[in-house]
């Protein structure tokens, strides 16, 4: 857009204009008549007609052009208030935008840091194993962590058709209570959230989490919405199963087909 610039109005040069052809029709009409104090008003009428048919147009012609030079320049000052305020418009959406991208990004590290949290969290209690129970000389393990006992139903040594996999399940169930509680509040962390961000805190999740412990956690869920004993509704639950598919689909660990998923919930 080109710069428009305001014209000065060239109010000397008419003024100086105006007062040298005035001062010449004086010094003519002097040098051809003289001038004085007549006695006759027919002569100060001849004198008044003389300066007034040649005055007047030139004084009216000089007016009609600073008329026009002032709306000339009025017209050029409102085209450039319109083009500083198309500017500002421009300058404002941009302001805008940069003010959105801003929100968003501070959206986007508030959940981040949620769902970090949470996720260390639920690291902690799928890694926690109780201290060992001291008899005498003899030193007795207390448990295994959720994370071992997971990984345990991934050996594939492991016979299915023995009772073997259902004590190892129990052994998890037993321990899944606050981790449940945990996935809970990480799936409720992702609720109501762009799909841009949920996609980034998915992506989090699944560097974060381990997808064998995940595995058996929604065996284990999908069982506790069949039982529908537990402190949570099927809705509830299925909002974590949810989650935990989400995850795994950026994993390509497929827990709808998985041996264990079937296993324990068919």
């Amino acid at each position: 857009m080109n710069k428009i610039e305001l014209e000065e109005v060239p109010l000397n040069t008419i003024l100086i204009s105006v007062a040298t052809i005035v001062f010449i029709t004086i010094g003519l009409y002097m040098a051809k008549w003289g001038i004085g104090f007549y006695e006759s008003v027919e002569k100060w009428g001849q004198l008044g007609d003389f300066f007034g048919g040649i005055l007047n147009p030139i004084i009216g012609l000089a007016g009609i052009l600073l008329l026009a030079f002032t709306l000339r320049q009025n017209q050029i000052a409102l085209r450039m208030t319109a083009e500083e305020l198309a500017q500002s418009r421009v300058q404002l959406s941009y302001s805008a935008d940069a003010l959105q991208k801003q929100e968003s990004h501070m959206k986007l590290e508030s959940a981040e840091r949620t769902v970090v949290y949470i996720c260390n969290e639920i690291e902690k209690e799928y890694n926690y194993e109780d201290p060992p129970i001291q008899f005498g000389d003899r030193t007795i393990s207390a448990g295994r962590s959720l994370l071992k006992t997971a990984r345990s139903l991934f050996d594939g040594t492991l016979d299915w058709n023995a009772d073997k996999p259902k004590t190892i399940m129990g052994r998890f169930s037993d321990k899944f209570g606050k981790s449940l509680v945990l996935l809970m509040m990480l799936a409720k962390a992702t609720y109501n959230k762009d799909k841009d961000i949920k996609k980034h805190l998915y992506l989090v999740m699944a560097c974060k989490l381990d997808m064998q412990f995940l595995c058996v956690a929604y065996s284990e869920i999908v069982k506790l919405g069949k039982q529908e004993k537990w402190v949570y509704t099927p809705e509830q639950l299925e909002f974590i199963l949810e989650l935990i598919l989400e995850i795994s689909k950026l994993t390509r660990f497929d827990l709808n087909d998985h041996r264990i998923v079937k296993h324990f919930t068919e």
